[in-house]
């Protein structure tokens, strides 16, 4: 019995160890964000990422770079699909910046559920250098650069298509972040976390916004942050001295809509 307990005790510690390595990985060094509508009027309340770091594979890598979903909600949902997992960020490997060369991402998605959707809307704004292509079994797109939309017909019967991205000599976050594009609410840092962990958000535009942290159960344990901000990136410090170890969802809600991630008090 001893010896199980133990070898338990070992296997734990190698499992901490790996996450407190893994947790030490930034966010990605280029990082774009593409937001989504159907013609039911509803709207995609997070941001589908794709981008660029020298740390990260062309597969899927986990947190930070890449997050196992669920199945889908009954609600617009996009997810890019890579091997086994989907994930709501495809981060592909890139040796050196500035970098050149062609992704191809594999999208799915579902439209509003108990509505006549059939039309999903992709919603972009690329920084130079930067264009894409959208592909489904009915064609094609064309090269789509700057800021602009484009319109998926027959979206609630293809459900699935590629995303074929091109960068020319781009190059890292450093150069985009002082525009930044989208509204994002990046991995809190440390995590796994005790008690003390930091979450960044950045607002490319003053707004509302409130920032929450729940329980599994959707319970609210703790409001972080509310009123109106300014555009730029902002660091809110959350203290879960008083909570118990596991998973929490923390949310940040804005004009444009509402974006969660999950993060782990383990103490």
């Amino acid at each position: 019995m001893k010896s199980s307990i133990k070898l338990f005790q070992v296997a734990f510690g190698i499992l901490l160890c790996t996450i407190h390595i893994y947790s030490q990985i930034t966010p990605a060094q280029l990082e774009i964000g593409l937001n989504f509508s159907d013609n039911s009027g509803a709207t995609f309340n997070n941001v589908l990422a794709f981008g660029l770091d020298p740390a990260a594979t062309s597969g899927y890598d986990g947190l930070p770079f890449e997050d196992a979903l669920p199945p889908f909600a009954p609600a617009l949902e996009v997810r890019f699909v890579i091997g086994a997992f989907e994930s709501y960020t495809d981060i592909r490997h890139a040796p050196s910046f500035p970098f050149s060369g062609v992704d191809t991402l594999d999208l799915k998605w579902q439209l509003q559920t108990g509505t006549s959707a059939n039309v999903l809307t992709i919603n972009y704004n690329l920084p130079s250098g930067v264009s894409i292509v959208v592909s489904t079994l009915l064609g094609s797109s064309p090269l789509l650069s700057g800021s602009g939309s484009y319109n998926i017909t027959n979206a609630n019967v293809l459900t699935q298509g590629k995303l074929i991205v091109t960068y020319d000599n781009v190059t890292d976050v450093q150069d985009i972040i002082q525009n930044p594009i989208n509204f994002e609410l990046n991995q809190n840092y440390p995590n796994p976390f005790n008690p003390g962990t930091t979450i960044n958000v950045t607002l490319p535009v003053g707004s509302e916004i409130t920032l929450k942290v729940f329980d599994l159960l959707g319970n609210e344990v703790s409001e972080i942050a509310t009123g109106y901000y300014n555009s730029g990136n902002y660091n809110f410090n959350f203290d879960g001295k008083n909570l118990a170890s596991g998973i929490y969802i923390y949310q940040l809600k804005h004009e444009q809509g509402i974006i969660s991630k999950k993060m782990t008090l383990l103490k």
